[in-house]
């Protein structure tokens, strides 16, 4: 049990750290996603990373 607690915990932290607001959070190459999570969004900043 003590092991689950530390890895949310962790992931607790990481995500404060990195400003998450809300979840989901969805992170692109290290930067967050700031829409609403639609396949179509996300889809469209993974091909404008992609071709980058």
């Amino acid at each position: 049990m003590e092991c689950t607690h530390g890895k949310v915990r962790e992931d607790l932290l990481e995500g404060l750290k990195r400003g998450v607001r809300d979840v989901p959070a969805i992170f692109i190459n290290e930067e967050e996603y700031p829409g609403e999570a639609t396949f179509k969004g996300v889809s469209e900043v993974i091909e404008t990373k992609l071709r980058t």
